[in-house]
């Protein structure tokens, strides 16, 4: 069962690579390190809507899982720097 939060859907998450049927939606909400850094390198390299979905995140300051290739603890750094 995905641990996947409830949030406010926009119209360009369909697009996300996370949302492909080959890939186990519990990958970005993982804390395992290696799974952690499969989702990682899939929205690096397949996802077409990565940069809006890592404003999104930081935008709405998800807590929750990897988005836009970046984990929580990166997202919540990046917005002091």
């Amino acid at each position: 069962m995905s641990k996947e939060p409830t949030y406010n859907h926009e119209p360009w998450m369909d697009n996300g690579a996370c949302r492909k049927s080959q890939h186990d939606p519990d990958w970005w909400f993982s804390n395992d390190t290696t799974v952690i850094r499969h989702a990682k390198e899939i929205c690096e390299t397949e996802c077409t809507v990565r940069e809006q979905c890592l404003e999104w995140a930081k935008r709405t300051r998800h807590k929750h899982g990897t988005a836009g290739g970046k984990t929580p603890e990166e997202r919540k750094a990046s917005r002091y720097v």
